[in-house]
C-alpha cells in the first residue's frame, strides 16, 4: 500500500511525500485500533498495539515530532502549531501505520 501526498512549495518545486506499507490484510484489526483525537490543544493518540516510535510530519515533508519510547496513549500539544494537515506515522514491531490529521 503506499500513500501519497503531491506537495508544491512557494518556490513551485513539486514532490510527493510518500510512505510505504506492507499490511498483511489479516492485520487490518491492529490498524483499526489506532485512534487519534483532537482534544484541547493536544493530539491524543492511542493505540491496541503497543506503539514504538511515532514521527509527525508538517505537510513540506519536515519532522516536527518525534517520540522512540514506546506507549499505548500519548498527548501531544499541538497549540504552537500552524493549523493545517499533518501525518502521523506509527511503528509498532510489526508494521508502519501512518494516518493524516487535522490542525
Amino acid at each position: 500500500v503506499q500513500y501519497c501526498h503531491e506537495v508544491v512549495n512557494s518556490d513551485t518545486a513539486e514532490y510527493d511525500i510518500c510512505f510505504f506499507s506492507n499490511i498483511d490484510p489479516g492485520e487490518q484489526n491492529s490498524i483499526d485500533q489506532v485512534l487519534i483525537l483532537n482534544s484541547g490543544g493536544n493530539w491524543i493518540i492511542r493505540s491496541g498495539d503497543l506503539v514504538t516510535g511515532l514521527k509527525i510530519y508538517d505537510m513540506a515533508g519536515r519532522i516536527i515530532y518525534q517520540n522512540n519510547n514506546s506507549f499505548q496513549e500519548i498527548s501531544i500539544y499541538n497549540q504552537d502549531l500552524s493549523p493545517g494537515i499533518y501525518l502521523v506515522e506509527l511503528f509498532t514491531h510489526t508494521q508502519r501505520i501512518t494516518r493524516k490529521i487535522v490542525r
